[in-house]
């Protein structure tokens, strides 16, 4: 049985209770500031014992821990965590900085423990539907990808009582794991370099967080294999919130459903083929199958907490090892450099 404890009772709320149905598992504790938070989410999922200190946290009986707390905390909360002889699994982004992305390597490679990116957009249907095409042959060469992210924020930039989240002021670009992921898993290629752009219009208040100007980033890439990538990631934007791709290859093309009575289509030539991907449910562990666990983000949460869950006991890589997580990462990071200098940045090669 694996002992797990969550690190952040908001986001980590839904992990927590798909780590409780798993029957390998057992939820032992939950760490969040917010006393109330990590109590609510306790009774869920049946855990004992509450914190609101992380070190005191992470000394309970635990073989993992779910790190789900804002995202410039993520490095420091992992790599405690696996000093610790914690088997991780992070949130999304890995790292803010190249100097942590090498950092959280060092770490893992250092203490030999699992540590698994809980990337949603990498289990999406239709990107493990067209990788399976383009894996087949079907797609022919992809030579062009695009993906955008677009979530008005504004009502979490601040708390109730006015005062400043983690998300006021955050970059865009280092956001962006939900575009990244999907196209570096679809073509197996990596981002080499990157120019991008950005738009907005904030306050100083709201840009010195992160030295941020920016609630729009547009960004080209090139990829390893010649590939090239357009991703665009805005916070301040009247629309619903979407993440979605298009894949275009020499033999054939993925577009998503822009509308709710559309469907996603593949194209080949003039023939036009609609479809509704498939949420792959014989990949999960059987007692994750369950309506509840599949609402958020497409259904992933299920099968990220499955194969991390099999990457321990079976011993194996996990699905989105550190590596692959800061091959989703190190392109943001650099992307936003890009545009803040108004030049071409080369991404660096971690492995």
């Amino acid at each position: 049985m694996l002992k797990v404890g969550i690190v952040g009772a908001g986001f980590g709320r839904a992990f927590s209770k798909t780590f409780a149905y798993h029957a390998d598992c057992k939820v032992i504790a939950i760490c969040d500031l917010d006393k109330q938070k990590a109590e609510i989410a306790a009774k869920e999922c049946g855990a004992k014992k509450i914190y609101d200190d992380y070190e005191e946290f992470l000394k309970a009986d635990m073989d993992a821990i779910g790190v789900f707390t804002p995202a410039p905390l993520h490095v420091k909360h992992s790599v405690l965590a696996l000093e610790s002889g914690k088997h991780v699994l992070c949130a999304v982004p890995a790292a803010m900085t190249l100097k942590d992305c090498q950092l959280l390597i060092d770490t893992v490679k250092r203490t030999g423990l699992k540590y698994m990116m809980a990337e949603t957009s990498r289990y999406y249907p239709e990107v493990i539907y067209v990788k399976e095409l383009n894996d087949a042959g079907e797609m022919g060469e992809i030579f062009y990808c695009e993906s955008d992210y677009f979530h008005d924020l504004r009502r979490l930039w601040k708390t109730r009582d006015g005062k400043p989240t983690w998300r006021e002021g955050y970059p865009p670009m280092k956001y962006i794991t939900h575009n990244s992921s999907g196209i570096i898993y679809v073509t197996g290629q990596r981002m080499v370099e990157v120019s991008a752009y950005g738009w907005g219009d904030q306050p100083p208040e709201w840009v010195r967080h992160y030295n941020n100007p920016f609630t729009l980033s547009v960004a080209l890439f090139r990829l390893s294999g010649g590939a090239i990538a357009k991703i665009g990631i805005c916070w301040r934007i009247g629309r619903s919130e979407t993440v979605r791709f298009a894949f275009y290859g020499t033999k054939s093309s993925y577009e998503p459903a822009n509308a709710p009575w559309e469907k996603d289509k593949i194209m080949t030539g003039h023939k036009c083929m609609p479809f509704i991907p498939r949420t792959l449910i014989e990949r999960l562990h059987p007692s994750l199958i369950k309506e509840e666990l599949m609402r958020g983000h497409k259904g992933s949460h299920p099968f990220i907490v499955t194969d991390f869950v099999k990457s321990i006991l079976e011993d194996t890589k996990p699905t989105i090892d550190v590596y692959e997580a800061i091959a989703y990462t190190a392109p943001g990071i650099c992307a936003h450099q890009s545009a803040l200098e108004h030049r071409i940045v080369k991404i660096p090669d971690f492995g």
